[in-house]
């Protein structure tokens, strides 16, 4: 029983996470790297300098994006994938957090509100912005359930 209940789930989940993904891709794909201070502060941090010689001391955000090394000139690409991992994530959180004040549809509504809401902008930025509104709600989820 509660296997055919997940197939069921998974049957729109999946196609909605696909839509998701293909949705905010296509909207920050094209932007073009606009290097701002902060970009270019965390871009270096991350993928060029050591921990200890970092001027930001987010060692997490450092150590997860240094991954972006391995896309090599395709770095600014393998961020914004990474961004949307997180994007992703933090729907399910929100998603997982209005479960405990709501029934199904309208928690599903405030996600998509979430993915699809102007937070999505942050996906074509190298900041911790998305990285950040996920644990921040990750935090509330645990917290609210106390």
């Amino acid at each position: 029983m509660k296997i055919k209940l997940l197939a069921r789930r998974a049957l729109w989940i999946i196609p909605m996470f696909a839509f998701i993904s293909y949705w905010t891709m296509n909207r920050v794909v094209p932007v073009l790297p606009k290097i701002l201070g902060d970009e270019l502060v965390y871009s270096l941090d991350s993928r060029k300098l050591a921990p200890a010689d970092s001027q930001i001391t987010n060692y997490l955000y450092n150590l997860i994006f240094s991954s972006t090394n391995l896309c090599a000139n395709n770095f600014y690409g393998c961020a914004k994938a990474l961004n949307l991992v997180f994007l992703l994530a933090l729907g399910v959180v929100v998603y997982l957090t209005a479960r405990l004040f709501a029934n199904e549809k309208p928690s599903i509504f405030i996600a998509l509100l979430t993915v699809f809401g102007p937070i999505s902008a942050y996906v074509s930025y190298f900041t911790p912005d998305i990285a950040s509104y996920f644990t921040v709600a990750l935090i509330i989820y645990f917290a609210v359930q106390l």
